[in-house]
């Protein structure tokens, strides 16, 4: 369980080892079905699960450097398992799934690493289902500097919070985009059939209102940090080093998942008490 980048801008540069770890498997002949792979944890849930289609693959995983985040290295897993006949190498980058972002080619955000263990590796080919343990073991430096496994799996269920508050903010802005779009159209309908928009436009300004909450203004050069960045950063502060996270970022993400719930709240109440009723009206013809 090592941090390094395997990045190489030439073909002159070394190359050096995958992070991760190397499951081997041989298949005698072409399968026709699915090739599944789950990697299982120590309580039996199933941590990550590849196959051989294209729609369930996940494309690579880095961060870039942002507000002082230090990157993730890259994923250096093959994200589609083969299933030909033949001997095949899959690299798991010991890395849980990442935050969801919408848009996997821009979001470059990684998962956060397993912490050490034991960990179980399920191959499903033809019917049939192939197990293997393994152990994810702390890098000895880190272990020298005085860092305990349970630091790190504090630091993972730290980590897997921030992750999921952050997907759960990344799709309450998407939500509320396709909400005012949505609405705008009704409203330049309505306004053109000489109907009140008087309310329709209080929903929308308020609506308007989370959504810069959320995310911060791009057209600004320096702007705002909003909640979604806000968590970013949280979340790059607490990957990018072996460590047991400090007081400061447990006191952090309870702030940041305070907001959150308030805005959700407010966000639910507009659709559920709101929406519906004007929706109705500024579809009335006439």
């Amino acid at each position: 369980r090592m941090r390094y980048s395997t990045d190489r801008d030439t073909p002159a540069e070394p190359e050096y080892r995958p992070i991760g770890a190397f499951i081997d498997y041989y298949l005698a002949n072409d399968v026709d079905g699915v090739v599944t792979l789950e990697i299982v944890g120590e309580d039996g849930s199933a941590i990550r699960s590849f196959s051989s289609e294209d729609s369930l693959a996940e494309s690579g995983e880095t961060v870039e450097p942002g507000m002082g985040a230090v990157p993730i290295p890259s994923d250096a897993s093959t994200r589609v398992l083969p299933a030909t006949s033949g001997m095949h190498r899959f690299v798991w980058n010991l890395r849980h799934v990442r935050p969801w972002g919408g848009d996997p080619q821009r979001d470059r955000l990684g998962g956060p690493l397993v912490a050490p263990g034991t960990y179980e590796a399920r191959l499903t080919a033809d019917g049939q289902t192939f197990t293997r343990m393994f152990r994810v073991l702390i890098d000895p430096r880190v272990e020298a500097d005085g860092v305990t496994r349970s630091d790190l799996l504090a630091q993972e269920e730290l980590n897997l919070r921030i992750r999921d508050l952050l997907g759960e903010a990344r799709r309450s802005a998407d939500r509320i985009e396709d909400l005012r779009e949505e609405l705008n159209g009704r409203i330049e309908a309505a306004e053109a059939a000489d109907r009140d928009v008087g309310e329709a436009r209080e929903v929308a300004s308020e609506l308007k209102d989370l959504h810069e909450a959320l995310v911060s203004d791009p057209k600004v050069f320096y702007p705002q940090r909003m909640l979604i960045d806000q968590l970013e950063y949280l979340y790059g502060m607490t990957t990018s080093a072996d460590q047991r996270p400090g007081a400061d970022a447990f006191q952090r993400i309870e702030t940041l998942d305070a907001e959150l719930d308030e805005l959700i709240t407010r966000l639910n109440n507009i659709v559920r008490d709101r929406l519906p009723e004007l929706n109705a009206r500024l579809d009335t013809v006439g």
